[in-house]
């Protein structure tokens, strides 16, 4: 009997971070860190090879370069460079497991278990949401109530949950391979929806609004008579925005997002803000005020990665980066997420999966100014994924009864 290690490690790998890393931090007392989970992929990649020069590695190689020079330049410590070095791992872990693993084959039976992961996140996070003060008390790990909204995914990575359904949503809505996958596709967008909304993630819930704005305006446009539709509501907004915008500026909305007044930060809120509390406009005023730095003030200066503790208020890929290994870091490290959509079959793609791409890309970049996504393991499995969908082919047939 052959043994297929690679689906072995990919389904263990897949299920572990999306359907019971949840449990575990929640119910258990195992010194259990998802980042452990990026280990398994080790134990098959002496046996399974892949291209070693591509448009990931080379990225990744930029990114550890500069890694290494900001520590010379820094005279960091060794044991903090060499956990700093995650960031070149994690993400290469991931796109070697989908690499070696999904194909033309198998792309489709993944796709489908994630269309059931997402739809087990209603039930569960609806708990969680309406017995939260019950069941926190239980938990044998260290948690908020604003962060136990994660569905099944790592209670240390709620965006991650949110993430996986906005992905899920993109892929229903405007990828056509997927009537091949779901035959009632707007009940489990709407169901996805409404677990956003849920959940305690803000910045996915803009994301939300601006992907169903986009699909109404797409939906339409292509109707009969959608043209002169947009060009009516156009107007209609134009003229109505004087008359709503006392209302419009009183919105937490626009409250959460406005740009100005970072001259504003208080001395205490900065004060607060060097000491390691979270503080946007501080940080961003912070960092204004210094000079650019092209390799940042050295690997874990900031941000211990063992205690997880802040020495200063910075939160997220953005920020991190820049302040630890400068404009020259932060910028390879969008180049290793963008690396991902150029593989080698790029140029088979098929309409509109490089547009896909795209969005997935555009997604993950918003969630990189809050959250550190390098080092997400699970981030990073489910936007490769997702990167795999062009393996679905649109000219062969399949009958409805396939469909989940």
């Amino acid at each position: 009997m052959n043994i297929n290690f690679k689906a072995i490690t990919f389904y263990s790998t897949m299920y572990l971070l999306f359907l019971f890393s949840g449990s575990i931090n929640y119910l258990s007392n195992i010194p259990y860190r998802t980042a452990y989970v990026s280990l398994l992929p080790l134990i098959i990649m002496p046996f399974y090879k892949i291209k070693v020069i591509n448009n990931v590695t080379k990225s990744l190689l930029l990114l550890l370069l500069i890694i290494l020079i900001s520590a010379a330049l820094n005279n960091t410590q060794p044991a903090k460079v060499l956990l700093y070095l995650r960031y070149v791992y994690v993400p290469f872990s991931m796109y070697y497991l989908t690499d070696i693993y999904l194909n033309s084959k198998n792309i489709e039976r993944v796709i489908k278990a994630c269309v059931i992961i997402g739809i087990i996140q209603f039930p569960v996070v609806l708990i969680q949401k309406t017995f939260g003060n019950i069941l926190l008390p239980y938990s044998t790990s260290s948690i908020s109530l604003v962060d136990f909204y994660f569905g099944t995914f790592p209670w240390s990575s709620d965006v991650s949950m949110s993430f996986f359904l906005i992905l899920l949503i993109l892929y229903l809505l405007f990828d056509h391979t997927s009537d091949r996958i779901v035959n009632k596709k707007m009940l489990c967008v709407c169901i996805y929806s409404i677990t956003i909304l849920l959940s305690g993630s803000d910045i996915l819930r803009f994301i939300l609004l601006f992907i169903w704005v986009i699909f109404i305006i797409v939906t339409v446009f292509q109707r009969k008579g959608g043209k002169t539709l947009l060009i009516i509501s156009f107007i209609i907004v134009i003229f109505a925005v004087p008359f709503l915008s006392d209302k419009i500026q009183n919105t937490a909305l626009v409250g959460y997002y406005k740009l100005s007044g970072f001259d504003n930060v208080s001395d205490k809120e900065f004060m607060q803000f060097t000491y390691g509390r979270y503080s946007r406009k501080a940080a961003v005023l912070y960092f204004l005020e210094q000079p650019l730095s092209f390799f940042g003030d050295g690997p874990s200066t900031y941000v211990d990665p063992i205690n997880r503790n802040n020495i200063i208020g910075i939160s997220g890929q953005f920020l991190t980066f820049y302040a630890e290994i400068g404009i020259l870091g932060l910028i390879i490290s969008y180049l290793v997420l963008y690396s991902m959509i150029l593989r080698s079959k790029y140029k088979y793609y098929s309409k509109p999966h490089p547009y896909m791409n795209y969005a997935y890309f555009i997604v993950i970049s918003i969630i990189s100014l809050t959250h550190c996504i390098l080092s997400d393991v699970t981030i990073m499995l489910i936007y490769n994924i997702f990167l795999k969908t062009h393996l679905i082919d649109l000219l062969q047939n399949k009958s409805k009864s396939d469909k989940f």
